[in-house]
């Protein structure tokens, strides 16, 4: 199996589904260009379906960033070659019809638009058919951030894998009568990892969730979840899509306003989170990680062996 590599010092990913947009923020006329696992992408419509690509023209290296769509290709702004979902290339008028494009694919991904999310398979060879995904966002009404932090992946995962932390730095918002001392608990699942503070709530309030390669989950009560998934934009910078889903209403128009008034306080939470994670990351931009894991950092423990394992086992000088 082929691991992804970058041109930056980006450790190797595991293969899986990736998410790296909301769909929403493909139009239907034009691609749009984004930068993920530290090289520039391509995403445009086409058959009804987004389709994915590593950017640059394949003749002369010119990005897609605004280029056209047209019937389904992508049309490149330098010389109007023409490109189709697979990534062959279909037209290039400098040389005429007849002219052999032979050499001249576009490098396409393995991509799928479900749920309003864009994800990206990063490895080669075929992809699975199941995507790292949580029953409980299904039949909800979902609601939609995005945000970008200035640290690496794996650090902000981390943070949102540390149920500690939420009496101290949460004080003002989810950890408000969250006492300090709290014992950790988890159990595997077949298609991941869940964690609770111990003694669990009878109804599951509060169990966190964690599917590789990037996908978390917090249960707030039943049919009222947080989600979010995680890629990095390169090294050194992180992209999320935090989704917040109620199944109790589902009316347009009021399932939105729901949705709007609670992420008004998820983005409150998130920012919170911010402070403590990019500080992190300047630090440990300078000094050895040296940190000492305690009892209630079990999660984090799980998600470092389980990269360690995958990192060795792929033959990474990185593990």
């Amino acid at each position: 199996m082929s691991i992804l590599r970058s041109p930056v010092a980006l450790s190797p990913l595991e293969p899986g589904w990736w998410v790296v947009a909301p769909a929403a923020q493909v139009p239907k006329d034009h691609a749009v260009t984004i930068t993920r696992f530290g090289r520039p992408m391509v995403l445009w419509r086409s058959g009804g379906r987004i389709q994915a690509a590593w950017d640059g023209c394949p003749h002369r290296g010119a990005t897609f960033d605004g280029a056209r769509v047209r019937d389904g290709q992508l049309i490149c702004p330098f010389h109007s070659f023409a490109f189709d979902r697979d990534g062959a290339c279909t037209a290039m008028p400098c040389e005429g019809p007849d002219a052999p494009r032979r050499g001249l694919e576009l490098r396409t991904l393995p991509s799928r638009d479900d749920d309003g999310l864009v994800w990206v398979w990063v490895a080669e060879g075929q992809p699975t058919e199941t995507l790292p995904w949580f029953p409980d966002l299904d039949g909800g009404y979902p609601a939609d951030f995005v945000e970008t932090f200035e640290a690496p992946w794996d650090l902000v995962i981390e943070t949102m894998l540390d149920y500690a932390h939420l009496p101290t730095v949460h004080a003002g918002s989810i950890g408000t009568k969250m006492p300090m001392a709290m014992k950790v608990e988890q159990r595997r699942t077949e298609r991941g990892l869940v964690m609770w503070n111990a003694p669990a709530a009878e109804n599951g309030s509060g169990e966190l969730y964690w599917e590789a390669p990037a996908s978390w989950q917090l249960k707030i009560v039943p049919k009222v979840v947080n989600a979010a998934f995680f890629v990095p934009i390169d090294a050194a910078r992180t992209f999320v899509v935090f989704r917040f889903s109620q199944a109790f209403v589902r009316v347009p128009g009021l399932g939105d306003l729901i949705g709007w008034l609670a992420n008004l306080y998820n983005r409150k939470v998130v920012e919170e989170d911010r402070r403590v994670i990019e500080g992190m990351a300047r630090t440990l931009a300078v000094l050895p990680q040296t940190d000492r894991l305690v009892a209630a950092d079990a999660p984090i423990a799980h998600f470092r062996r389980a990269r360690t394992a995958w990192m060795r086992g792929a033959g990474s000088e990185d593990a």
